[in-house]
């Protein structure tokens, strides 16, 4: 009886360690846009285009450069997306000129979907960028960030 009741605790004790092990997870084998808790959607309204980029990433020179094209070649729209992927991630960069913004929503290198912001004159920060270095000239208002939680 004893010998009964032992074999009956190693093997409720076994399915216990197995059931624990399986509900582990294993993120070694995902990708860096599987890591974060927001799921990256198209924008909406948005005439949205694909940069093949390959996975390199997309500096803000060209960006603007891309921006300033996609508002060359579609005259008549008013909000327009670029979407890039980076390190197996998807990320948008846009331009509404009605509401005169410019907007990038990415993951960042650990894997948080970052939305940077900047606002008023959108058309002449895409002109700084492309001849300065940044969407932000002297006096304009600073980006705002944050971080997308779902």
């Amino acid at each position: 009886m004893k010998k009964k009741k032992l074999l009956i605790f190693i093997g409720a004790a076994l399915l216990f360690f197995l059931l624990a092990l399986a509900s582990i997870p294993n993120n070694g084998d995902k990708k860096l846009s599987d890591l974060s808790g927001v799921i990256l959607a198209p924008p909406q309204g948005y005439t949205i285009v694909a940069l093949e980029n390959q996975g390199r990433e997309l500096t803000d020179r060209q960006a603007a450069q891309e921006l300033q094209g996609l508002i060359e070649r579609y005259p008549a729209e008013k909000k327009l997306a670029l979407k890039f992927s980076h390190s197996g991630a998807d990320g948008y960069i846009m331009v509404d000129l009605e509401k005169d913004f410019i907007q990038k929503i990415a993951a960042n290198e650990f894997g948080t979907v970052v939305q940077t912001t900047w606002r008023g004159s959108a058309r002449e920060r895409l002109r700084w960028r492309l001849a300065n270095g940044d969407f932000t000239p002297e006096g304009f208002a600073e980006p705002v960030s944050r971080n997308l939680y779902h």
